[in-house]
Formats: structure tokens, C-alpha cells, sequence
């Protein structure tokens, strides 16, 4: 799997899990309108690939989720 790795320039921002400018799974899930089991089968077909945390946590940047939003989006 093509996976990317957590970025240090990302720092907590004190609330314990939460990381500046990434989503956390159900984040991302939430921002895409679809369940948590839809956006790891996303993941498996290589549409969207999450960060990892060193921890192997996966962390979404809204950027990605809006280009995957607007590269899927049907034109009319």
C-alpha cells in the first residue's frame, strides 16, 4: 500500500488527539458524507490515501478530501 506519513510541521494542538490542518477518520468520514466502512474501502482502492501517524493512526488532510470530492464529482 502507498501509504504517506505524518508530517511534523503538524503539531497537537492540545486537545489530546486532534492534529491541526488533518481530520482524524471519523472526521474525514463525516466530511464526505459516508460511513467509516466506505472510506477505508475508499482507501483499499487507492482513491484516497491517509496519513500515518507515528502511532499508525490515519489522518485525512481537507485539501485531499476536496480534491477527491471535486475529481469525482459528475459534470453535467
Amino acid at each position: 500500500m502507498n501509504e504517506q506519513y505524518y508530517d511534523p510541521r503538524f503539531k497537537p494542538n492540545g486537545n489530546g488527539d486532534r492534529v491541526e490542518g488533518l481530520l482524524t477518520a471519523k472526521e474525514a468520514a463525516a466530511f464526505l458524507h459516508v460511513s467509516l466502512n466506505t472510506l477505508w474501502r475508499m482507501e483499499r482502492r487507492n482513491l484516497i490515501t491517509p496519513y500515518r501517524t507515528p502511532g499508525g493512526h490515519r489522518r485525512y488532510s481537507v485539501d485531499m478530501l476536496r480534491g477527491y470530492l471535486e475529481h469525482t464529482r459528475v459534470r453535467s
